[in-house]
C-alpha cells in the first residue's frame, strides 16, 4: 500500500466518517404532519425514488412506523402483482425477518418512544429489500401507460365526449381549471395530480376546490389520479382525497377508473 501524506489526508478515517454523515444529514429530511413526523430517509426505492416513512404516536410510550403503504403500491405501479403464490410467500418472509406488520398496502412495526435510530433504519433497510422484489419479475413487467394516456383510454373505450382543461364555475370562486370533464348521468370532472413528490399542499388546493365546486354543483362527480413513482402520497393527503371525491386511486387502477367513468 502506498502510505504518502496525499493518500494518508484523503484516506483519513475521521475525513471519511465525515463526508458520509455530512451526506446522510443532507439527504435526510423531518417535517410534521398533522398526526406525527414525516422522515426522507437516505434510501431509494429501485428507481431512485427516496424512500420516505411516516412516525405516528399511538400513545405516549409507542409510536407506529409506517410507509403509508408507498412500497406495495410501488411495486403494484409496476405491474407486479404481490397477490400471487410466489410473491406472497416471499413478502411475507421478509415481514417475518423484519417483524413487520402488514394491513393491505400499509407496511408498519411499532416502537417504544423516545424514538430510536437504529429502529427507523432497519425499517428503512426492510421497506428496499421488499421493493427489491420488483427484480424477481423484472422480464415481465408490463408497459404501463402515463396517467394521462390511462384517464384518455378509459373515457375513449367508453365513447365519452370530453372536454380538456375544463373552467368550471365554483360557489365562490369564479373559474376552476380541471384537467377532464363530460356529462353523462350527471356532471364529472377528473383531475391528474401533477406535482412531483410530496403533494400535501397540492391535496389541501384541491381539497378546497372540489368542495367549492360540489357546493355549486351539488351532484358533480369528482374523481382524481396519481402517479405512485412520482408523487409521494401520506396518509394526510390520502384522507383528504378520499373524503372530498367520489374516487381517489392510482392510474393503474384502470378498473376503478372505468367503474368511475362508466358510473
Amino acid at each position: 500500500m502506498v502510505n504518502n501524506p496525499v493518500t494518508t489526508f484523503a484516506l483519513d478515517p475521521e475525513q471519511c466518517r465525515h463526508a458520509l454523515t455530512a451526506f446522510w444529514s443532507e439527504q435526510l429530511t423531518v417535517e410534521r404532519e398533522r398526526n406525527g413526523l414525516v422522515l426522507a430517509l437516505p434510501l431509494m426505492l429501485p428507481d431512485g425514488v427516496q424512500l420516505a416513512v411516516e412516525i405516528h404516536p399511538i400513545s405516549e410510550r409507542r409510536a407506529l412506523l409506517t410507509d403509508a403503504g408507498d412500497v406495495l403500491r410501488w411495486l403494484a405501479g409496476h405491474g407486479l402483482n404481490v397477490k400471487t403464490d410466489a410473491n406472497r410467500q416471499w413478502l411475507e418472509q421478509r415481514l417475518s425477518a423484519f417483524e413487520l406488520s402488514r394491513n393491505g398496502f400499509d407496511i408498519f412495526r411499532e416502537i417504544s418512544l423516545p424514538i430510536q435510530g437504529i429502529d427507523v433504519h432497519l425499517f428503512g433497510e426492510a421497506l428496499v429489500s421488499i421493493a427489491s422484489l420488483i427484480g424477481r419479475n423484472e422480464e415481465q413487467q408490463p408497459i404501463v401507460p402515463t396517467a394521462d394516456e390511462q384517464v384518455v383510454k378509459v373515457l375513449n373505450e367508453f365513447q365519452i365526449p370530453f372536454r380538456r382543461h375544463a373552467s368550471l364555475k365554483g360557489f365562490i370562486e369564479d373559474s376552476i381549471q380541471v384537467d377532464y370533464y363530460w356529462e353523462r348521468k350527471a356532471p364529472a370532472a377528473l383531475e391528474v395530480l401533477g406535482k412531483s413528490g410530496r403533494v400535501l399542499e397540492s391535496m389541501e388546493r384541491w381539497g378546497w376546490r372540489w368542495r367549492d365546486l360540489k357546493r355549486k354543483t351539488e351532484n358533480l362527480r369528482t374523481a382524481m389520479v396519481f402517479d405512485p413513482d412520482r408523487q409521494i402520497i401520506d396518509a394526510t393527503s390520502r384522507r383528504i382525497g378520499e373524503e372530498v371525491c367520489d374516487l381517489f386511486c392510482a392510474y393503474h387502477e384502470a378498473e376503478r377508473i372505468a367503474e368511475f367513468v362508466n358510473d
